[in-house]
């Protein structure tokens, strides 16, 4: 059983809406959330919620998983079936619904992924080289050669931009909460130039 504790479920991520479960067979029909699957490596665990754990919600989020550990599940193997992925699992009680969001915790990710997805970005302040905050990523897009930021800037022209996530716009700076490392910000080079693009 692992471990529960505040820290695990302020870093849990959503990776599918469960459509349906066909207890006899052990599988799990999700509809996935991005491609966050595709650098899933089984086996890991995950939980079935109601919805995103919020800071204020965690200690009663931490009392009901202690007291229904059955929503606690083993992935033990991933099956793409055209839209959707059938997910073999294992529990250490029958399981028990409380919700039909299904949850990782985030450090399940592959570790020596580069990728970003939009959780990781979504709202993350913006600054410029002289650390001057500019503004908010609203959105993370893909192209096929690099992410794209969609920035909303907080201050004149309150427009948005667009700015290449490559090394030469952008350098991401990041902190450490209990031993795990998140981003911090994000600063832009020469934000002023995608103003007109």
């Amino acid at each position: 059983m692992t471990k529960l504790g505040k820290d695990l479920f302020l870093n849990l991520i959503p990776i599918g809406k469960i459509i349906k479960i066909f207890y006899e067979k052990n599988i799990i029909l999700v509809k996935n959330f991005g491609d966050i699957l595709e650098d899933l490596t089984p086996p890991f665990y995950a939980f079935i919620l109601e919805e995103q754990p919020k800071k204020q919600k965690i200690n009663e989020i931490i009392r009901i998983q202690k007291n229904h550990s059955k929503n606690l599940l083993k992935i033990l193997e991933i099956f793409q079936r055209h839209k959707h992925y059938e997910l073999f699992y294992e529990t250490y009680e029958p399981l028990h619904i409380f919700g039909n969001l299904l949850f990782c915790i985030e450090e399940n990710l592959l570790e020596n992924t580069k990728q970003f997805y939009y959780y990781h970005l979504k709202d993350k302040k913006v600054f410029d080289t002289k650390n001057e905050w500019i503004g908010r990523v609203k959105d993370y897009l893909e192209s096929s050669a690099h992410g794209i930021l969609n920035i909303q800037l907080e201050k004149p022209p309150y427009k948005e931009i667009l700015v290449p996530f490559i090394d030469k716009y952008c350098k991401i700076e990041y902190t450490h909460v209990n031993s795990l490392k998140k981003i911090d910000k994000i600063i832009v080079y020469h934000w002023e130039y995608f103003l007109e693009t």
